[in-house]
């Protein structure tokens, strides 16, 4: 399976990660030949950009492929503290642009912050109901009819190899492809262990040829042993869910981390597994999980506790 480094963490995300931390991350990412590097200017407010475009400066010869995302543009900050979960995050606030212009803009700022000229991979980030509830199907509309082909102007000028989205929301996806063609999907959080909805739009992927990358594979940190799912408390429900995955896991002398980092990988739309990483020990933690050998007989144990 093929592993990327997902930038939120060392841009912040629910604790400070300083920058000679994230350096060191990078560095062991590259080391272990996890080249894909994902990130957003969500991510710490333009930080997290940043940070990978100083760790880019400092490579003469990094074999290293980008993803970032548009959407949001970055403005002056107004001196209030965020209402997200990046702690010391860069001073700017956010706000949603889906505009063409808005898309030209974000990925023009991105570019400066990252030190490239062009990305490999560029995704329209969160256009579903959860992030924009009434306003959802504008947005949609406005994706469909400025911004992925603001898109696609960059890509056929050269300064994108792909476009794509990245979101949480499996069914605001499946909408997009029945309007129009996309080369990659970040799908967060909706193809794991503890949660297995997406399964019908990587199925849908699949046949239309569309790379599926898939994120959040510890749903908020459920499956690594925290408390959160989708960045709330989670329900008894879903406790007891992965209580019972932990104790199958147990039963064969297997970390769940590496149940949950390789079951997406399985299905064959799935190309790519991002990770988000904090720290060359979390980097080393995730390549060992990910090399796991796990049978099939334990594959069919945990895939049956749907």
């Amino acid at each position: 399976m093929k592993l990327g480094f997902g930038g939120a963490p060392i841009a912040g995300l629910y604790a400070p990660v300083d920058r000679a931390a994230a350096m060191s991350a990078l560095d062991a990412a590259q080391i272990a030949g996890m080249t894909h590097i994902d990130t957003a200017p969500l991510y710490g407010h333009g930080l997290g950009e940043t940070r990978i475009g100083e760790w880019l400066a400092l490579q003469s010869d990094a074999k290293t492929t980008l993803s970032t995302k548009v959407g949001r543009l970055l403005t002056p900050g107004t001196g209030e503290p965020a209402d997200d979960a990046f702690i010391d995050a860069a001073s700017f606030d956010v706000r949603f642009d889906y505009s063409a212009y808005g898309i030209e803009q974000s990925f023009a700022a991105s570019c400066d912050r990252l030190g490239v000229d062009r990305v490999d991979t560029l995704l329209l980030h969160d256009i579903g109901a959860a992030t924009h509830g009434a306003a959802a199907p504008a947005v949609f509309a406005q994706a469909i009819n400025e911004a992925l082909p603001a898109m696609r102007r960059l890509q056929r000028e050269g300064r994108v190899r792909r476009i794509g989205l990245g979101v949480n929301e499996w069914q605001v996806a499946a909408a997009v492809l029945d309007c129009v063609d996309l080369d990659v999907i970040l799908l967060a959080g909706r193809y794991t262990l503890l949660d297995r909805s997406g399964a019908a739009l990587l199925d849908l992927a699949r046949g239309r040829g569309v790379e599926i990358w898939v994120a959040g594979v510890f749903n908020s940190g459920m499956l690594a042993g925290g408390e959160t799912f989708d960045y709330r408390p989670a329900s008894n429900d879903l406790r007891q869910h992965r209580d019972r995955l932990m104790a199958i896991s147990a039963r064969y002398g297997l970390p769940l981390t590496a149940a949950a980092i390789q079951f997406a990988a399985r299905h064959p739309a799935v190309t790519l597994t991002i990770i988000g990483l904090r720290s060359p020990a979390e980097v080393a933690a995730a390549i060992a999980d990910a090399h796991l050998t796990i049978s099939d007989d334990v594959w069919s144990v945990l895939e049956a506790d749907a």
